[in-house]
């Protein structure tokens, strides 16, 4: 995951395995204060938001 463009690196499962409590799991289905702790301690990569296409706001 280390070389591995941006573009596939949200499609990547190596990416995101983190050991919680000793088990291996994807960081994606975990809560977002998980995730932000992973992200903080350079578990997982920090993707940025999709931002909206097309000049579409809410």
């Amino acid at each position: 995951p280390a070389f591995c463009r941006r573009a596939l690196l949200e499609s990547n499962p190596l990416a995101w395995m983190i050991s919680v409590n000793g088990f291996i799991v994807d960081a994606r289905t975990m809560p977002p204060e998980v995730q932000q702790a992973a992200r903080r301690r350079g578990l997982i990569p920090d993707l940025p938001v999709p931002s909206a296409k097309n000049g579409a706001t809410k």
